[in-house]
C-alpha cells in the first residue's frame, strides 16, 4: 500500500540563549518538543497532541517512515544543521517526538534533499555555524490524537529492559520502539499495539509489548484527565552484550 504524507517545515524560532536568525517572516519563539521517554520522575502531563496537518509540503508517497507502523501518528523533530553560504549541510536529528518511529531519519533526509539552500520562510536558532529548527512530519491518515507524555508511577526496571532485548539481534547495539496504548482508570495500559520500531523489522516492537504491563500512569498527578486517552510510549532498548551499555 502506498503511503501519502505531508512534511511541514515549521516557521518558528526555537527558544534558547543563542542569537535567532530569520529569513522573511518569523514566528513566535517556542521550546523544542519535550523528550518522549517515560521516566518515573516526570510530574507533569504534556498536552502535545499529534494530529494530521492540513497544509504543508506534499512529498513522495513512500516518504512517511517505514519504521512507523501506525499511519495516524505525526512527528515533530528538532533538526540541527551546519550552514555555510546559505546552504544546509551535515544535518542531524537532535530530538524527535515520538521516538521509535523513524521521524528523525525522514526529517534529516528531507531537509538535506529539499533545502540545499536555506528557504526564505524558515527561521531558527543559530549558534556558531549551526542552525536549529523544528520540522514536522504529518501523518498520511487522519486518526484520533494521542499524548506522548505522562507522569509515571511505575516503569520497567533496568533488568526488565535488558531481558527484553531480542536474542536474534546479537549484532545490533541499540534500538527503540513505540507503543500505542489506552490509559485505564487505575493507570495501567491496555490495548497496546506496536506503533513503530527502529531499526525497521527488528522485532523490537514485539519486545516492547512485553514491557507494557510494567507501566503505570500516576493518575493522582494526571488528575484523571488521561483516562481513556491514547498514549504513545517510546522505549529505548540496548543490547546487554554491548560493553558500553552500562554507560547510557
Amino acid at each position: 500500500m502506498k503511503r501519502a504524507g505531508l512534511i511541514v517545515l515549521a516557521c518558528f524560532a526555537l527558544g534558547g540563549g543563542a542569537t535567532t536568525i530569520a529569513w522573511a517572516q518569523s514566528g513566535q519563539p517556542r521550546s523544542p518538543p519535550a523528550p518522549s521517554w517515560t521516566e518515573v520522575r516526570q510530574r507533569s502531563v504534556s498536552r502535545l497532541l499529534y494530529e494530521p496537518r492540513s497544509s504543508g509540503r506534499r512529498i513522495a508517497p513512500d516518504t512517511y517512515p517505514r519504521e512507523a507502523l501506525d499511519l495516524t501518528v505525526s512527528g515533530e523533530v528538532v533538526v540541527v544543521c551546519r550552514f555555510a553560504r546559505r546552504k544546509l549541510e551535515v544535518c542531524r536529528a537532535d530530538q524527535e517526538v515520538p521516538e521509535g518511529m523513524g521521524f528523525g531519519r525522514v526529517a534529516v533526509q528531507q531537509v538535506e534533499a529539499q533545502w540545499k539552500t536555506i528557504p526564505r520562510r524558515v527561521s531558527g536558532t543559530v549558534t556558531g555555524d549551526e542552525i536549529r529548527f523544528s520540522y514536522s512530519v504529518a501523518a498520511p491518515i487522519a486518526g484520533p490524537a494521542a499524548v506522548t507524555e505522562a507522569p509515571w508511577a511505575q516503569v520497567p526496571s533496568g533488568e526488565a529492559l535488558r531481558m527484553a532485548w531480542p536474542k536474534a539481534l546479537a549484532n545490533t547495539r541499540r534500538g527503540s520502539a513505540a507503543l500505542r496504548c489506552r490509559v485505564e482508570a487505575d493507570g495501567s495500559l491496555s490495548n497496546c499495539r506496536v506503533a513503530g520500531e527502529v531499526p525497521w523489522q527488528s522485532d523490537l516492537g514485539r519486545a516492547a509489548l512485553t514491557l507494557a504491563p510494567a507501566y503505570r500512569v500516576d493518575m493522582g498527578a494526571a488528575g484523571g484527565d488521561l483516562v481513556g486517552s491514547d498514549i504513545i510510549v517510546s522505549i529505548r532498548l540496548t543490547n546487554p552484550a554491548d560493553p558500553t551499555a552500562h554507560l547510557r
